[in-house]
């Protein structure tokens, strides 16, 4: 499935959350903007993904849209921004990426697209650096 990425932009507190539902990547950034290049398995990630995540479904009792899942990642309410929290420690620690920001890209999709979407995202990323962003634990359709 390819998919239709937005530009990239910043993920805090004062973000304007969509309200529309699909995939969203999220990335380390300097304070200018400029993704760090982060090392993986089979080579370096220019765009220093981070996470792959998907929102819920339109049609769902509750409203799982991207901004909604963004804000979770963003406060640990999901086990992807649970993750990241905990990272976040070790990377001011590390002094590695000094001054960072957190960027997102989202692909707005269908629901009956959501699930092949972000299988497809996990997929490319994993064919490219040989393993999955550090802050995710799950790899959805791994074994088709």
């Amino acid at each position: 499935m390819r998919l239709q990425w937005s530009n990239w932009f910043e993920l805090n507190k004062n973000t304007e959350w969509p309200t529309t539902h699909g995939v969203y990547c999220v990335s380390l950034a300097d304070k200018n903007g400029r993704p760090f290049s982060i090392p993986r398995l089979c080579g370096e990630d220019p765009e220093g993904v981070i996470y792959i995540g998907r929102s819920g479904y339109a049609n769902a009792k509750t409203d799982r849209s991207l901004g909604v899942r963004l804000w979770e990642f963003l406060v640990g309410k999901h086990s992807g921004g649970q993750t990241y929290l905990q990272s976040a420690r070790a990377i001011k620690k590390s002094g590695i990426y000094k001054n960072y920001k957190l960027l997102v890209s989202i692909a707005r999709l269908l629901d009956y697209q959501i699930g092949e979407g972000e299988k497809s995202a996990m997929r490319q990323y994993f064919n490219k650096y040989g393993e999955v962003p550090p802050c995710n634990s799950a790899f959805p359709g791994k074994w088709n």
